[in-house]
C-alpha cells in the first residue's frame, strides 16, 4: 500500500486539500498499480517550522521569513522503474505546485 505524506504550512483551503488529494492519488494509482493508495495532509503553523534563507550574517544563516516549502515523502514498495519513478516525482511536485 503506497503512501504519501504531504507536510507544509497551514493554510490551505478545504476544496484546494480535496484537488491536491485526487491529483496526487492519480498518479500514485498510475505508478504503482495498486489498490490500496493513499495521501495524508499535515499542516503545521508557521510558528512550527523554518528554513534557512540564501543570506548569512555573521557566518550565520538567517531564517527566510516566506512559509516553509511543502516537503512530500512516499512510503511505497521498492523497485518502481526509473521512468515511472521521474513520471510519479513530476506529476506529484506539479500538483503541489498547482495548489
Amino acid at each position: 500500500m503506497p503512501v504519501l505524506f504531504i507536510e507544509g504550512p497551514s493554510g490551505l483551503g478545504s476544496n484546494a486539500k480535496r484537488k491536491l488529494v485526487e491529483k496526487t492519488i492519480a498518479a500514485m494509482v498510475q505508478a504503482y498499480q495498486m489498490p490500496d493508495d493513499r495521501v495524508y495532509i499535515n499542516e503545521y503553523s508557521i510558528e512550527n517550522g523554518g528554513h534557512t534563507g540564501l543570506t548569512a550574517q555573521d557566518g550565520h544563516q538567517l531564517l527566510d521569513p516566506e512559509p516553509v516549502r511543502p516537503v512530500c515523502t512516499i512510503v511505497a514498495p521498492p523497485d518502481l522503474p526509473i521512468d515511472a519513478k521521474r513520471k510519479i516525482m513530476q506529476e506529484i511536485t506539479t500538483a503541489v505546485a498547482d495548489v
